[in-house]
Order: structure tokens, then C-alpha cells, then sequence
């Protein structure tokens, strides 16, 4: 119990006292006393009037009652004094800190991820897409956006920001056939697992209301890495990649709701988007006859139901000063050097906010009737 504690229950018990105190000796008998000429009562008692020590020792309880609560008050503020000395050179540190980041045009976290990437190789830059210093970099660029691997508007939103998607992309353009060939195999590889991974995923976690993980687990991180990779083939027109597209369109449900995290590696209405734009984009003069119906068959039909096209997006390079994003762009009176800064584009999936889940199913249908037609394994 504390000392302020312990003072108020004295004072009280002093007060409760003091009144039972008056109490028993009004009602004493011969206490009565009798009355005098100026009409006062007279006690039989000798000494002074209880009624008057009783106040007497009420008020100096009181007295003693503040004067440790004011104690206690000084003490207190002591303590806070204390604690300032100690903050005050923590957030001068903060301080400085952030003046920094606001002068200097590199964030320090971006500088150390810039780094890491330099020395990667395009192999490395994908397996790492889904490290942990990705991704804490992406959270604030993603700003309100909902972040859901496996969902259509997260994933869309997601590969326009992540840093090593701008990098892997820079290199697909510079080696197509070969960073091609290596995400190939990569599909093919995380696809012979995933089914398995998200088996043991929702065992282990069909009790648990919340799963945290120091790292992504391990079925987010064959999300991210899938996305990405189909995403890098559609990008860098990698035709030849239809036939594990295709592949890859088999698995997961057809009952997954196409803005949703579905069951398989990819969503089923992102997958379809990137194989429409190699079909858009295959060069019909090499196909068979049949091959090339198909395909004008099929883009009459997209046509009909309005699938827009890709749009094109300029966003800074994976080693510019800083990404587009950079909250420090909104501070006013603040300047950053953009003109100055490496770019390159990428292509911004439409939202598709139209198409159905049948929609979806029936076109995927048809691109992969059109694959086997013109590139038969």
C-alpha cells in the first residue's frame, strides 16, 4: 500500500472515530450536565469539551493528511523531472535522426536494400523477392492499399512497388531467354509443391485465429514468387511461356472467387490477364491456320466483353535516390531531385472489375485450346 494510500485510510479512521467518540459521550449517563446561567450547557466531566478535542484532532490528522499528500506530489514531479533528463536526449537523437532522412535524399533504409540488390544476380533477386527487408520497404509504399498475397487488387498494386520486381525486370529485358527459361522452371517447380505447402499451411493452422511468423511462410512466399514470375513473362512478351501458363491455369479451384486469395500459386483472374496479353501479342504469321482462328476468335471475344489493355507506368529505377512514393514528396516546401532520377516503365494491370467468375473460367478455357493449338508440347 502506498504512503498517500496508507494517509488518507489514517485520516479516516480519525474522522470515524472522533465521530463515535461524540457519540458515547452525549450519551453517557451524568453527563447530561446542568444548565448554567447563560443558559450553556455545563459538563460533569473535567478537562476541556470533547466535542472541541475531537475537532482539534480531526483537523490536525487533515493537516498531517496534506502535507504528505504534497510530499508525495513533490516526490512525483521529482520522478518526472528524472524521467526528462533521461527522454530528452533520445529525442534529440530522434530529432537528428530525422533531419537527416528529410536532408538526405536516400532513405537509409532504401540505401541498405539498394545494396543487398547490387550485388545480387537475377536468380537470387527472385528467390529473395519475398525477404523481409522487400517487404518492409513495401508496406509504407503500399500506403491504404490492402496487402493480401493471392488477391487480384493486392497483387496488381503490389508488383508496381516491390524494388526487386524493378530490378528482375530490368534484367528480363536485358536477358529475356534466359531469365524466361530460369522462371519457367521456377513455376514448374512451385507448382509441383504448392498444393502440398498449403496442405500442411491449413493443418497447422485450422485451431489458430492468428499465425505469426518471423518471415513470410511459406505458401505467401510461393505466392509472391509466382505472381511475380508470371508477371515478368507477360512483361517481357515470352510467348514461348504459354504452354506452363496453361499448366499452371489447371491447378487451384475454379471455384475461387477471382478477387480473392484462391488455392493455387496464382490468382486465376491475374493468370488469365497475362496469358491475354501473349495471346494479344503473338505473332499470328507464325501460326497454323487453325492456331490463327482460334486466336481471332478469341480476341473477339474479349473484345466483347471490354478487356482493356495494360497501361503504361514510368516509376523510378530500383537504385534511383528514392521511390516515387517517398512520403518526403508531400512535405511542403520540400524539393526532391526527380528529374534527375533513373526510370523505367511497367505495365498496370486493369482493375477487371467487371468480369465474372465464369467469365473468367470460359476465357481461360480458350487460351489454353489455343496454346495446345499453337505450341503443342
Amino acid at each position: 500500500m502506498s504512503k498517500k494510500t496508507k494517509l488518507l485510510c489514517a485520516v479516516v479512521i480519525a474522522a470515524l472515530a472522533a465521530i463515535i467518540a461524540t457519540l458515547v459521550l452525549q450519551g453517557t449517563p451524568g453527563s447530561s450536565g446542568t444548565r448554567g446561567e447563560s443558559g450553556q450547557t455545563t459538563g460533569s466531566l473535567s478537562g476541556a469539551n470533547p466535542d472541541e478535542a475531537d475537532l482539534k484532532a480531526g483537523a490536525r490528522a487533515s493537516r498531517q493528511a496534506r502535507t504528505a499528500t504534497a510530499e508525495s506530489e513533490r516526490e512525483q514531479i521529482h520522478d518526472n523531472l528524472e524521467i526528462a533528463e533521461v527522454a530528452e536526449p533520445l529525442l534529440d537523437s530522434m530529432a537528428q535522426r530525422a533531419e537527416a532522412v528529410l536532408e538526405n535524399p536516400v532513405h537509409p533504409g532504401r540505401a541498405r536494400l539498394q545494396e543487398r540488390i547490387r550485388k545480387e544476380t537475377p536468380e537470387e533477386t527472385f528467390l529473395r523477392l519475398a525477404d523481409n527487408d522487400s517487404l518492409v520497404m513495401l508496406m509504407p509504399a503500399m500506403g491504404s492499399r490492402l496487402l493480401v498475397f493471392g488477391m487480384y487488387t493486392s497483387d496488381r498494386a503490389m508488383l508496381l512497388k516491390l524494388t526487386r520486381v524493378r530490378k528482375l525486370l530490368a534484367d528480363a529485358r536485358s536477358e529475356p531467354r534466359k531469365v524466361a527459361a530460369f522462371l519457367q522452371g521456377q513455376l514448374t517447380s512451385m507448382a509441383s509443391t504448392f498444393d502440398e505447402k498449403l496442405r500442411e499451411r491449413n493443418e497447422r493452422t485450422k485451431y489458430l485465429r492468428w499465425y505469426i511468423t518471423s518471415e513470410l511462410e511459406e505458401v505467401a512466399q510461393a505466392k509472391v514468387r509466382s505472381t511475380v514470375a508470371v508477371y515478368i513473362l507477360s512483361e517481357i512478351n515470352a510467348s514461348h511461356s504459354l504452354p506452363t501458363l496453361a499448366q499452371l491455369s489447371t491447378q487451384g479451384s475454379p471455384d475461387d472467387e477471382p478477387d480473392e486469395a484462391g488455392t493455387g500459386p496464382v490468382n486465376r483472374k491475374f493468370l488469365f490477364y497475362a496469358m491475354h496479353r501473349l495471346v494479344s501479342g503473338f505473332p499470328e504469321d507464325s501460326l497454323p491456320s487453325k492456331a490463327a482462328q482460334a486466336r481471332r476468335e478469341y480476341l473477339a471475344k474479349a473484345a466483347a466483353l471490354n478487356i482493356p489493355e495494360a497501361k503504361p507506368r514510368k516509376v523510378t529505377s530500383w537504385h534511383a535516390d528514392y521511390h516515387e512514393d517517398d512520403f518526403r514528396r508531400m512535405l511542403p516546401g520540400k524539393r526532391l531531385n526527380w528529374k534527375n532520377q533513373p526510370f523505367i516503365e511497367m505495365s498496370s494491370f486493369p482493375r477487371l472489375r467487371h468480369l465474372t467468375k465464369q467469365n473468367i473460367e470460359d476465357l481461360l478455357a480458350d487460351l489454353r485450346e489455343f496454346t495446345q493449338m499453337a505450341l503443342p508440347e
